[in-house]
């Protein structure tokens, strides 16, 4: 099965645990995920690419922030990668 990849391009700081997290809109999921983020010389801080499977996000909260979509919200460190 394929999976739209999507880019995340900055992490919420504080998932509401004190973990960086991201925010994949329940709609958009299953898909791949890419999070740019930059440190300030430039390197990703997240290189890899991560899966993200309907019953892996069923696991964490879903959250809305301002006008956004629901959102599933992910600690990075739980992030499975996506293996070719």
């Amino acid at each position: 099965m394929t999976h739209t990849k999507y880019k995340i391009r900055t992490p919420i700081w504080d998932g509401g645990d004190g973990r960086r997290s991201i925010g994949v809109a329940t709609f958009r999921v299953p898909c791949l995920v890419d999070i740019t983020y930059e440190d300030s010389t430039g390197t990703r801080m997240y290189p890899s690419t991560y899966s993200v499977t309907k019953e892996f996000a069923s696991e964490y909260p879903v959250r809305k922030y301002g006008g956004s979509p629901a959102l599933y919200v992910i600690p990075i460190e739980e992030l499975v990668k996506h293996e070719e």
